[in-house]
């Protein structure tokens, strides 16, 4: 029979293991300095470090649905500008989207 130590030990083990395992395996865990073109962005998410990825970063996903990791927009100015832009794409979505469910 195994001791009351070692039966800890182990369901410890299960439970860290099933955590560290989920967050990492969408986390980006380098960037590219590619610039992406505007035209070919349609959404973003922030990447912060110790929130379950060990890097900041910015992954871009494409018109194509596919993901690319980029700098974080506090480090990269041409991030912050397609951020700006692209948050400024779903404002005027949003808007033409509510006017249309109002009439």
């Amino acid at each position: 029979m195994a001791s009351p130590v070692t039966a800890l030990f182990l369901l410890a083990l299960i439970f860290m293991g099933s955590e560290a395992v989920a967050p990492l395996s969408d986390c980006c865990l380098k960037t590219t300095n590619k610039v992406v073109p505007k035209k070919y962005a349609s959404d973003y998410i922030i990447q912060e470090a110790g929130q379950g990825c060990k890097i900041e970063a910015t992954i871009i996903i494409t018109k194509s649905n596919f993901k690319l990791c980029i700098p974080h927009p506090d480090r990269s100015q041409p991030v912050a500008d397609l951020i700006t832009y692209l948050d400024s794409k779903k404002s005027a979505s949003n808007k033409v989207h509510n006017k249309r469910s109002t009439n």
